[in-house]
C-alpha cells in the first residue's frame, strides 16, 4: 500500500544531491527502508532499489567535516578526554563550528580538533551535527 510520494529533494538529507542523495535510515525489512523524511525527526518506509549501498555510522562518519548544530544543550557541546558523560571535559565545540571526526564508538565521536571525544548523538538517538560543513570551510 502506499501512503504518500515524496520528490527526493524534499528529503532531508545527510549529504549527496537530488538524483543520489544520502539519507539516513533507521530499519530495513525485507525489501522496505525506513528513512526520516522531515526535519522533526517523524518516519517513513521505501521500497528500496536493488543499487542502494549501505554503510553503519562506524563506517560513514570517520574522516568527514561536520558542523555541531546550534541549540543542542550545553552538555552536548562538551568535548571529554574519553568517550563517557564522566571523563574529564577538554574544553567545548562552539555552535556552527566545524569539525573532522577521526573516530566513532557508539554515540562518541573523536575529533582531529578539539583533541577529544563529544557525543555525535543524543541520548534518543538524534544527531547533533550536521553532515554538511558550513559554506567556505
Amino acid at each position: 500500500m502506499r501512503v504518500a510520494e515524496f520528490e527526493a529533494a524534499s528529503l532531508p538529507r545527510l549529504a549527496g544531491n537530488s538524483v543520489e542523495p544520502l539519507l539516513a535510515v533507521s530499519a530495513r525489512r525485507g525489501r522496505w527502508t525506513r528513512i526520516a523524511y522531515d526535519d522533526a525527526g517523524r518516519e517513513g518506509w521505501i521500497e528500496q532499489a536493488r543499487s542502494w549501498d549501505y554503510l553503519t555510522w562506524q563506517e560513514f562518519l570517520p574522516g568527514r567535516q561536520l558542523r555541531i548544530l546550534p541549540g543542542m544543550k550545553k552538555v552536548l557541546y562538551a568535548v571529554r578526554h574519553e568517550p563517557r558523560e564522566e571523563a574529564t571535559e577538554n574544553g567545548t565545540v562552539t555552535r556552527d563550528q566545524a569539525v573532522r571526526l577521526l573516530q566513532v564508538e557508539g554515540d562518541w565521536a573523536r575529533l582531529q580538533a578539539p583533541s577529544g571525544w563529544f557525543r555525535w548523538r543524543d541520548g534518543d538517538g538524534r544527531l547533533t551535527v550536521s553532515l554538511e560543513a558550513p559554506e567556505g570551510v
